[in-house]
């Protein structure tokens, strides 16, 4: 516990950056205009929702820049 206390300073703006992120992409996911590669809105809102760090999947393989 006592470690876990240790690295609590830095942990915290980690996952703050992390949920930030998570809810950019799903934000990002939703646009009217935003199309998807690969797969569909609704696939990737649960790759980015569940899966740690699925938001990068996302960012560099999901969107379509059209």
């Amino acid at each position: 516990m006592e470690r876990f206390i240790e690295l609590w300073p830095i942990l915290l703006p980690v996952l703050l950056v992390e949920l930030a992120l998570r809810v950019y992409a799903l934000i990002d996911i939703w646009k009217k205009d935003r199309k998807t590669n690969a797969f569909p809105k609704w696939f990737w809102s649960v790759v980015v929702a569940l899966i740690s760090f699925g938001w990068i999947f996302y960012l560099l393989a999901g969107r379509s820049d059209e």
